[in-house]
C-alpha cells in the first residue's frame, strides 16, 4: 500500500514560493529517494528539514535550489545531504 509511504509536513518560509506557500501542507512518499532526475524533495541536513528543488551534478554535489529567486542555490556534499522523500502534492492554505 503505498499511502503508508506518504506523510504530510507543513510549509514554513517564503522560499519554494509561488511553488509552496507559508502553511501549506506538502504530502512526501518517503519510498522515492532516488534524486538521480531531479524533482522537489524533502531534505535532511544538519541546518534542519528543507523543501528544496535537488538536482544531482555530475561531480555528485548536490544542489538545493529554491523555487524564490531571492535564495540562491546551496551545493553539499552528499554524504552532507539524507533524502527524506520526494513531494508529491499539496494542501494549499484557506485565505
Amino acid at each position: 500500500n503505498e499511502l503508508r509511504h506518504i506523510e504530510a509536513l507543513n510549509v514554513s518560509g517564503d522560499s519554494m514560493e509561488p511553488l509552496f506557500s507559508y502553511d501549506d501542507i506538502v504530502f512526501v512518499n518517503k519510498n522515492k529517494t532516488n534524486i538521480q532526475r531531479g524533482g522537489v524533495f524533502v531534505i535532511k541536513t544538519e541546518s534542519g528539514l528543507f523543501i528544496k528543488r535537488v538536482w544531482q551534478r555530475v561531480d555528485g554535489a548536490i544542489e538545493l535550489i529554491s523555487e524564490n529567486s531571492v535564495y540562491p542555490v546551496q551545493v553539499l556534499r552528499a554524504d552532507a545531504v539524507e533524502v527524506v522523500g520526494r513531494v508529491v502534492g499539496k494542501f494549499g492554505g484557506v485565505d
